[in-house]
């Protein structure tokens, strides 16, 4: 399951270098409808019953929501997604949505010249005035609650029913949560439960972690983010109260898992750079693409390459 801006072109890369050593296939052919009005249910059930229909040991990777297999009698394929510090992935989607490096036609579209900042968008949020206009700075708080709580439209409402729910999918049905601030560590332990499909994970991710062979949008704009301070994060902060909360459930899962399989975490391949500090402003953390991960000073924030999860059938 690929959540944008989570570190899924960095995982994919990885799945896809080790489809031909571990004899695996990888689909990642969309296959969803974008039809105002068209039910969630029985939209699901169609997904469910094409990606039921791939062949044995196919790897799918897609941006789409928790799909209940279960539901409808399909044997439920084994999940496995990224989860991303939640401040670092909003700042990341709105500065990649207007500053980072899109297809010609795509920056002509998003006229990211013209868009604000993201602390000036959220401050004018504080003023109760309308932020950015098209892609708002606060347009993806709880995406990765919606991601992990499924399909329909009681997941899209900002309530504890659907933080629950979120919580109860992950815990049931994910293999493993990859933490992209804790990616090595994750990596090790998807290669320990799941090794007939990830053998050698995670020895490609550290050889490979100066980017050479895998995935890299790289933010040439990525000062235009700006810095926030200390009051335009705590508002921030305030708004993905849900979504840490399912940071947090998942981090602690992962700790477990760990534990389980007696992993204990390798030294990083890499650190990464920090940005520069604007007066009366928080430092902002930036990871080797030039997207925002964080500010300095915020606890547990670590390396952060553009990447999204993603889900596989077995």
């Amino acid at each position: 399951m690929r959540v944008p801006k989570s570190a899924s072109s960095t995982l994919q890369d990885l799945v896809e270098s080790l489809g031909h050593r571990n004899s695996y296939a990888m689909s990642n052919v969309v296959q969803r409808h974008n039809v105002k009005g068209l039910d969630k249910k029985i939209e699901e059930e169609r997904l469910c019953r094409y990606l039921t229909s791939l062949r044995h040991r196919t790897v799918h990777t897609a941006h789409i929501a928790f799909l209940d297999f279960a539901a409808y009698g399909l044997p439920r394929p084994v999940y496995f997604a990224t989860m991303r510090d939640p401040f670092a992935r909003i700042v990341s989607h709105y500065n990649y949505y207007y500053f980072g490096p899109r297809p010609l036609y795509e920056r002509f579209v998003h006229q990211g010249a013209g868009a604000m900042k993201f602390h000036q968008c959220v401050r004018k949020h504080m003023r109760n005035q309308p932020g950015q206009s098209g892609f708002d700075c606060l347009q993806t708080v709880g995406l990765q609650v919606r991601y992990f709580c499924g399909v329909h439209d009681s997941c899209r409402q900002r309530s504890a029913r659907a933080l629950q729910q979120a919580k109860a999918n992950l815990d049931a049905n994910f293999a493993v949560v990859v933490i992209v601030e804790e990616m090595l560590l994750s990596f090790q332990v998807l290669e320990a439960t799941l090794p007939s499909f990830f053998h050698g994970l995670v020895n490609q991710y550290s050889s490979s972690s100066s980017g050479d062979g895998m995935h890299s949008r790289t933010n040439t704009q990525s000062e235009r983010t700006g810095s926030l301070s200390e009051a335009e994060t705590k508002f921030v902060m305030a708004q993905l109260a849900q979504e840490y909360d399912l940071y947090r459930f998942a981090r602690t899962r992962l700790h477990r898992q760990a534990a389980d399989c007696k992993v204990q975490a390798l030294p990083p391949p890499r650190t990464m750079p920090r940005g520069q500090q604007a007066p009366g402003r928080k430092t902002l953390v930036w990871d080797g693409e030039g997207d925002v991960v964080g500010h300095q000073g915020q606890p547990q924030l670590r390396q952060g390459r553009a990447a999204r999860g993603r889900s596989r059938r077995s």
